[in-house]
């Protein structure tokens, strides 16, 4: 399996199925076993930030909070930062930084 992620041979969410299929097939684990290493909480946290990260883009909304930061701030270099540093630490309250 190390072969596959080195050279991408198959691609990686493929690969990263293997077990999931492999394991059972074989009789070395049952399914459920192996599942549960692929759904753990930690896993759906991730999930569900690329989702709304995926919707954000989406409906353009990362676009319109740029424009709306920008015409709050100004154009000057430390406004700007300033409308980014803010912008981060309101964000960061509601999406996770892992994410």
């Amino acid at each position: 399996m190390v072969f596959y992620w080195l050279t991408e041979a198959l691609p990686l969410p493929v690969t990263s199925m293997i077990p999931m299929i492999g394991l059972p097939l074989l009789g070395l684990m049952s399914t459920k076993d192996v599942a549960v290493n692929y759904l753990n909480s930690t896993n759906y946290m991730f999930f569900g930030g690329l989702i709304m990260a995926i919707a954000v883009e989406h409906c353009g909304l990362h676009i319109r909070v740029a424009l709306k930061i920008i015409r709050m701030v100004g154009t000057s270099q430390a406004r700007l930062m300033l409308g980014f540093m803010f912008t981060t630490m309101f964000i960061s309250m509601w999406i996770s930084n892992t994410a």
